[in-house]
């Protein structure tokens, strides 16, 4: 997650925000060796309703998906999906992605009608795009669409199964 330098309300900025973060759990959960069902969006809005650092709403959505899962892309799907439903009307101060509900990826079932091709697809891809990663740096190669999303201070730790 982030707290942005200044409350934003474009949706182009969210959405990139959106994939960079999916990008990155996605990562750090297939260095981990897992995948997740459930994706949880956090989102801080920019009105203040009490004083004090914690007098910001905070909005907590998640959805859990068919199948578990360690695709960026796919998690930044079922989260833009989660934002869409809120319909806000207001700026965002803080977004963040993330996962629950997690399983081996050894141990994912197969698919009942044979091979899903889209799925291997993008497991290739995404095992090719971390073997970049790994070699030439974190920024090699970025997602069509995503943006750098700088981190706020307490939260600038260095997370497992990620390196800087």
């Amino acid at each position: 997650e982030n707290t942005f330098a200044s409350d934003v309300s474009s949706r182009e900025v969210l959405d990139a925000a959106i994939l960079a973060h999916a990008d990155a759990v996605a990562r750090r959960l297939r260095r981990s060796g897992y995948c997740a069902r459930t994706v949880v969006l956090k989102l801080k809005l920019a009105r203040r309703v009490a004083p004090g650092p914690r007098g910001y709403p905070l909005l907590t959505r998640r959805a859990t998906m068919d199948e578990p899962s360690d695709d960026g892309g796919l998690i930044a799907d079922v989260a833009r999906r989660l934002l869409d439903r809120e319909k806000l009307d207001e700026p965002v101060r803080l977004l963040g992605v993330g996962v629950a509900n997690l399983g081996s990826a050894a141990q994912t079932q197969l698919a009942l009608f044979g091979p899903d091709r889209e799925r291997e697809r993008r497991s290739r891809l995404n095992r090719a795009l971390d073997e970049i990663a790994d070699r030439f740096g974190p920024r090699a190669v970025t997602r069509a669409g995503s943006a750098e999303v700088s981190r706020a201070g307490l939260s600038n730790q260095i997370k497992r199964g990620e390196e800087e």
